[in-house]
């Protein structure tokens, strides 16, 4: 395999301590402009702005109620809008299950604007797409037009402030399965994920993401400690999606691994996963939405992750690193230079991903991809470094494309060394 130039280690400390200060500068903004939401008293309905033109935006009406459909399922809040019609602006207002929509009283569009001023929860939609990451102001949630889009997030954020609006956070804390460990496999989706199934047995512990769980195969194989979960498009209404969670499901109840994900999903899980399941999950916090804390730790229920944007480095490094000082790496093979399209995935987790990427095809462009890849190599290459740095024995299994792991030996089999 022909390597790629290797990321410069003092370049991803930079990009990635840039990174950090951002968003530690973001938590701190954001518990600051949290005062101000002492001044927005209206906390039972959800307000959609700016208005809807009535003959033109009928299917982003539609989009903003199978959203809500699915996002607020189990809250009691009504959702507001403003129709733009030949006679001025109409109010109107959807109930759960947000099935109907019932027009209200006319307003004018200064009105309309003043009714927002008390709003605590305000979805912003755009025509021209949105900006990455949350509002500094918290009382507001950017959306888009469609479903399943890059607003999974956005959504996700407001299903979890209107919970915690009427609801303590969770205070049950998955069990863990016994740790530390010897040795750990990281398990990524990519082609080497095929060559773990065969040396399963050589490992203490595997730590795998999203689709992985949907092998039968893997769900029978080691001892699995957790699936880790980051990509908030699983959680959305896109149905390609709906065979990730099953495989999830299923997983958690055959074994005794717990799934990994950040306290932004909490309220979803909450709200809509079976209650056996429930128990079986455990959130961690994310730098610049619940803290300002900086590094790893060794102990998972002491733990902070930076939401970089990736499941390897956000959560399946940092947690293996907590459990084991010994950690190989499957299934990450990266992207290779000039290739069309996302990562190329393994056996029996292509085909479900497969339906997956063609839905994802229509919601993110290749241009934005292709630089998220870029992104997420040069943050590898600095958790992978962290991790290091900590006495972890970082390895690949086979080769990488992704050039935050090149610098990485292919390591051999636990029980060989």
């Amino acid at each position: 395999m022909t390597q790629v130039a290797a990321i410069a280690p003092q370049f991803a400390r930079k990009t990635a301590k840039a990174r950090q200060l951002t968003l530690a500068r973001y938590h701190l903004v954001r518990r600051l402009a949290s005062l101000y939401l002492a001044t927005k008293t209206v906390k039972d309905r959800v307000f959609a702005w700016p208005p809807y033109r009535e003959e033109r935006d009928r299917e982003g009406i539609d989009s903003l109620l199978a959203n809500a459909r699915h996002y607020l399922k189990g809250l009691d809040a009504t959702l507001e809008f403003f129709l733009e019609t030949g006679d001025g602006v109409v109010r109107c207002s959807s109930h759960p299950p947000y099935d109907r929509v019932v027009r209200q009283e006319k307003i004018g569009a200064e009105a309309a604007k003043r009714s927002l001023c008390r709003a605590r929860f305000c979805t912003v939609w755009r025509l021209d797409g949105m900006r990455w990451g949350s509002s500094y102001r918290p009382y507001l949630y950017n959306i888009e037009r469609g479903v399943g889009r890059y607003d999974a997030n956005e959504w996700l954020r407001l299903t979890t402030d209107l919970y915690l609006a009427s609801h303590e956070f969770p205070a049950h804390q998955a069990p863990l399965p016994a740790h530390p460990v010897n040795s750990c496999a990281v398990l990524g989706t990519g082609p080497s994920y095929e060559q773990f199934l065969n040396e399963a047995d050589r490992y203490d512990a595997w730590i795998g993401a999203n689709s992985v769980a949907c092998d039968e195969r893997v769900r029978q194989l080691g001892r699995p400690f957790a699936i880790c979960m980051l990509d908030p498009h699983i959680l959305s209404p896109l149905d390609s999606m709906l065979p990730t969670l099953e495989g999830v499901f299923a997983l958690l109840r055959e074994t005794p691994a717990v799934l990994i994900t950040i306290r932004d999903f909490a309220a979803f899980i909450e709200l809509n996963f079976p209650a056996d399941l429930k128990r079986k999950c455990h959130y961690l916090p994310a730098l610049g939405h619940d803290g300002i804390s900086f590094g790893l730790a060794d102990d998972l229920n002491r733990l902070m992750v930076t939401p970089y944007g990736n499941v390897l480095t956000d959560l399946m490094l940092p947690v293996a690193a907590s459990i084991s000082r010994k950690v190989v790496v499957y299934g990450c093979d990266g992207k290779k230079p000039g290739s069309e399209g996302f990562f190329d995935k393994g056996g029996v987790v292509s085909k479900v991903d497969d339906k997956q990427n063609e839905q994802l095809a229509n919601v993110i462009d290749h241009s934005t991809y292709d630089y998220y890849v870029q992104m997420h190599n040069i943050f590898t290459r600095y958790v992978v470094d962290q991790c290091l740095g900590k006495g972890v024995d970082i390895s690949v299994r086979r080769p990488s494309w992704n050039a935050g792991l090149q610098h990485l030996t292919v390591g051999t089999l636990c029980s060989d060394d």
